[in-house]
């Protein structure tokens, strides 16, 4: 027996361009910049995964993830790592469902620290004005005004050094911040032993 008829031939479907085309990440932003608290938020063109990278140096070294695929992306930062007024690096990254992953350039924020006021008097307690203040660590630097004042916001606890350039020398002295109530000033008076002003 012979079967005869006709056949049509369909040209299968082309198979899907595999996607190699990565995230773009836009609107970086951090919220919630406290003592040790901070949150960074981004968005993405395309659902893709969530990580922040960040660290006390260039170097990162920690990190912080969600593989859930989204477009709006969220994360806090660990308080552990987060010290009050510290300057803090960080790069976002996101990965879509294929692979293909971005990173954000890395940034800097710094978290809230301590305000403190210092006044610089010399050996007969007049005010020193316009002298160069420097604070170390940190290496925050400023001028006194006219009552021998120099104020300095989000500072780190701890010891510091106080160098004040008077033009023809630099004087040394130290103070200790607390860690205590973050709305407060701390008021810190420096006398040295000079009689310039």
């Amino acid at each position: 027996a012979k079967s005869s008829g006709t056949y049509n031939f369909v040209k299968p479907a082309p198979a899907p361009k595999p996607d190699k085309t990565p995230p773009k990440i836009s609107s970086v932003k951090v919220s919630g910049v406290g003592l040790n608290t901070a949150t960074i938020t981004w968005k993405t063109n395309e659902n893709a995964t969530s990580v922040v990278e960040y660290g006390l140096t260039k170097k990162l070294g920690i990190s912080v993830s969600n593989t859930k695929l989204k477009t709006s992306h969220k994360l806090a930062l660990s308080t552990k790592v987060l010290i009050p007024g510290n300057q803090i690096f960080y790069k976002v990254s996101s990965k879509d469902k294929a692979g293909n992953a971005v990173s954000s350039k890395m940034t800097s924020f710094k978290t809230k620290g301590y305000d403190i006021r210092l006044k610089i008097l010399n050996n007969k307690d007049e005010p020193i004005k316009e002298a160069k203040v420097t604070l170390v660590p940190g290496f925050e630097t400023g001028e006194t005004n006219e009552q021998g004042i120099k104020e300095f916001d989000d500072i780190a606890p701890g010891k510091h050094s106080v160098n004040v350039d008077l033009g023809n020398s630099v004087l040394a002295s130290s103070i200790e911040v607390l860690e205590k109530n973050p709305d407060s000033v701390q008021e810190f008076v420096i006398k040295l032993p000079t009689s310039g002003v």
